[in-house]
């Protein structure tokens, strides 16, 4: 091997001494842009060799000086006086198994792959990225705007969009539909990318008694007790049969249109109310009562008298009272049984004089 100095002769230009250096089997000259030109065809050139320990303990290696780590088999450069690793080599071998291939292509890099399909192409198994340190985040730009981050905020993960985007939703694409979307008032919509309340769930089933009619929303087990909605029913079911509909069966009251439910009462309707049957249990005595021989019906001059003073039958409410107060209507009932039954009474009353009156006549 021979050692060639360019320029014929040391160069002496303000006091310091200048040279290119070409080592190399083939006797070419150094180039241009170099001031070491090493060239071999079966050489290699090796640099200083030492362990990791000696290597932290050189604190005044100035920076730009490289090295080779024994103990940790890498390369190692001193920059802004700091030991950083540079990329080992080991992780640019295109190895048949790939299991430590990095490659770089014209502008793309593919981890474990030879053929990065996008930007970053990383190809393994089980944790391919991990983010560390305190609270990590990925941030995702239209331009120079953030407009949305996935991050860790403290045990919380959170998928955002930035408050300047003020328009932008979350929305959670599957087999090729959005799904659910978190709008950015706060409403989230099923199967609607514009949900209309807090939750607006759109286009479900409709609810029926089998097990595959599940409506809008189920709540519960599928063969055990549950609830279906739809956009205009509430289905209670067990395992597909029909079951029973509690309303506040723990207490409390039931409102239904705008009227608040008054103290003492369970359920309060603000409007018309029609049904195809209607049963009133009673807790008080059916007026049968006004048929036993004890019972004292009143005269017809006492009940002449009290109509003429109180405009109203006796036990029976005023109209100012029932336009006030409204009524019981099962109590009312057993109170319009005992008038009729009274009224019977005097009709036979009357029948019976009636009678002995045309017997008398008759003689």
């Amino acid at each position: 091997m021979k050692i060639y100095f360019i320029s014929a002769a040391f160069i002496f230009c303000t006091g310091s001494v200048y040279a290119q250096v070409a080592i190399n089997t083939d006797g070419s000259t150094a180039d241009a842009n170099a001031i070491l030109d090493l060239k071999s065809f079966n050489k290699g050139l090796l640099i200083p060799r030492t362990s990791g320990t000696s290597i932290s303990s050189m604190t005044t290696a100035k920076n730009g000086t490289l090295i080779y780590d024994t103990t940790y088999q890498r390369f190692r450069v001193r920059t802004e006086n700091i030991w950083r690793d540079v990329v080992d080599s080991r992780s640019w071998i295109r190895n048949s198994s790939l299991t430590e291939q990095v490659v770089y292509t014209t502008d793309s890099v593919g981890i474990g792959t030879s053929l990065p399909a996008t930007k970053l192409h990383i190809n393994g198994i089980n944790e391919l990225i991990r983010l560390g340190n305190s609270n990590p985040q990925i941030s995702f730009y239209q331009g120079n705007t953030a407009t949305g981050t996935v991050y860790l905020d403290g045990n919380d993960l959170k998928l955002a969009t930035y408050a300047s985007n003020n328009t932008g939703k979350v929305i959670t694409r599957v087999n090729g539909g959005d799904r659910l979307t978190v709008a950015p008032d706060g409403n989230v919509g099923i199967a609607t990318t514009t949900p209309l309340a807090r939750l607006h769930i759109a286009n479900g089933q409709d609810a029926g008694l089998t097990n595959t009619q599940n409506g809008f929303a189920m709540l519960g087990t599928e063969a055990g007790a549950n609830i279906v909605i739809d956009n205009n029913e509430i289905i209670a079911r067990n395992n597909g049969a029909a079951s029973t509909l509690f309303f506040q069966n723990n207490g409390g009251q039931v409102q239904i249109g705008g009227t608040a439910v008054p103290t003492g009462y369970t359920l309060s309707v603000a409007g018309k109310a029609i049904c195809t049957e209607l049963r009133v249990q009673l807790t008080g005595a059916w007026p049968d009562y006004v048929f036993d021989s004890k019972y004292k019906l009143p005269s017809f001059d006492k009940l002449r008298q009290y109509i003429s003073e109180n405009k109203h039958l006796p036990n029976i409410p005023a109209a100012k009272d029932v336009e006030k107060s409204g009524m019981d209507v099962g109590d009312m009932q057993r109170r319009m049984m005992e008038k009729i039954e009274e009224l019977t009474l005097y009709v036979l009353e009357l029948e019976k004089k009636l009678s002995d009156l045309e017997k008398k006549n008759r003689r």
